[in-house]
């Protein structure tokens, strides 16, 4: 039996840590600005047609992509630098960057529609007539990105917290705002861009003045020093980050092009729903711990720092994600209407996926840490077969298994990505499961939760 003395004590010490204060505190603005977008997806559904969420995705999927590779990586260096100073000249190299391949862009954008209009309209089917928002908003995110970094670099974690929200409601707003006048997804791509735009505004006016003090950052020979210190960040993580993504996004149109098209808008919302709590505590750990991890490597203490963050991921959020596998479809049909229930089927299958996503993606920023980018690299690349080639078998042998194919293939990949991490964080299998082992009553009572719920439901008569 678990003894609630020792639960509490180490709920307590947990809680009490200036690096979960930091994670609270981040955690706190993106759960407000998820719970913002989940509240109103209901409504947005209503406004807008399938059709228009279809070409917002694939626009989103570009966009994404693209403003992965605008900073060449050099963003995520931002942190890393012992000076501001060296700080401040890879940061204004991000933002260069980010220019530079926004106007690119653009003039691709220009030259196809001028020149090759057709070759366009084959390329981009109905999302050729947005196709000219993608460089402004390209730039916009890859910029906010940057910031953020610089922002987190300086411990602001309150104001990266407030510009979330405000953030999801601009954005949100704009996007329902625009529906009830015409509703077309360009209502949906300006929301979007709205979202980056304010984070930019409101992040950089003070990152502006702290930059005045730093001048000589941004000269040219600075800017050579930089790109050439952290070459790595351009030659492996940029392709490392393309890798991730499309380790996710080409399963999802494969499923699309397989004929499975509902299948498709089933795991669609599944993805999106279950980012949630993904992002609430996932994104805000990883932000906080690539700020220490740097300073813990240098130390000896990065193995220690690396026990208590899965510790800490552990009790906060194995337990809701398996909750969510044992209610996913009664409540899914409840929530967005009958017929929906086969998303939640589908996230019972990810459940294994997204606890171990969880508990790795926010220790893998350690790579960059200690700037083994190399190593990201080729497990990207791992994942990108590891998850695109089982995929595109079912397509062939099984199509009508391909979103519990691309979920056990998700699990493959992040139980080899977790236990790289704790390789090259130094931190022994023991530790590692003792710090899984922390969270387990945590766990069982959430499963009895989630069993009552369903029956509750089914007894009630909901779904």
């Amino acid at each position: 039996m678990p003894n609630p003395s020792r639960l509490l004590g180490h709920l307590r010490s947990t809680f009490q840590s200036g690096f979960v204060r930091s994670v609270a505190t981040l955690a706190g603005g993106t759960a407000a600005s998820q719970a913002i977008w989940l509240l109103t997806t209901p409504f947005l559904t209503r406004l807008y047609s399938s059709e228009d969420f279809s070409v917002f995705g694939a626009f989103v999927a570009l966009m994404s992509m693209l403003s992965i590779a605008a900073c060449a990586g050099y963003d995520n260096a931002v942190v890393v630098p012992d000076k501001d100073e060296d700080a401040a000249s890879v940061l204004a190299l991000s933002l260069f960057l980010a220019f530079a391949l926004s106007s690119l862009v653009a003039l691709v954008w220009l030259i196809f529609t001028m020149a090759t209009s057709l070759l366009a309209q084959q390329w981009l089917g109905d999302l050729q007539p947005y196709a000219w928002a993608l460089a402004p908003v390209v730039f916009v995110a890859a910029t906010f990105n940057a910031v953020q970094f610089w922002t987190s670099r300086r411990r602001r974690f309150s104001s990266v917290a407030r510009v979330r929200v405000a953030q999801a409601t601009v954005g949100v707003g704009t996007q329902i705002g625009a529906g009830m006048v015409a509703a077309t997804p360009l209502g949906l791509i300006i929301g979007q861009g709205l979202n980056f735009l304010l984070g930019v505004l409101v992040l950089g006016h003070t990152m502006v003045r702290e930059l005045g003090t730093y001048r000589a950052a941004f000269r040219m020979q600075a800017l050579r020093a930089s790109a050439y210190r952290f070459r790595n960040f351009a030659l492996m993580t940029t392709p490392a980050l393309f890798a991730n993504s499309a380790s996710v996004q080409v399963p999802v149109l494969i499923v699309a092009r397989a004929g499975q098209v509902a299948e498709a808008g089933f795991l669609f919302l599944a993805l999106r729903v279950m980012q949630a709590p993904l992002t609430t505590i996932g994104a805000a750990v990883s932000q906080v711990f690539y700020t220490e991890a740097p300073q813990a490597g240098r130390d000896g203490r990065l193995a220690g720092l690396t026990h208590d963050v899965l510790r800490q991921l552990a009790i906060v959020g194995l337990g809701p994600l398996i909750f969510a596998g044992i209610v996913g479809r009664p409540v899914f049909e409840i929530v967005f209407g009958q017929g929906w229930g086969r998303a939640g089927e589908i996230v019972a299958w990810m459940v294994p996926w997204l606890m171990l996503q969880f508990l790795a993606s926010p220790i893998s920023m350690l790579l960059y840490a200690l700037e083994r980018q190399r190593v990201d690299l080729l497990l990207q690349l791992l994942g990108m077969l590891l998850r695109i080639g089982p995929v595109l078998a079912a397509a062939l042998l099984a199509p009508n298994w391909l979103p519990e194919v691309f979920a056990l293939t998700g699990a493959a990949f992040y139980a080899v990505y977790l236990e790289v991490l704790r390789r090259v964080a130094g931190l022994p299998l023991r530790s590692l499961m003792h710090a899984i082992g922390e969270a387990r009553w945590i766990v069982l009572a959430w499963i009895a939760l989630g069993m009552l719920l369903r029956a509750g439901i089914h007894a009630i008569g909901w779904a």
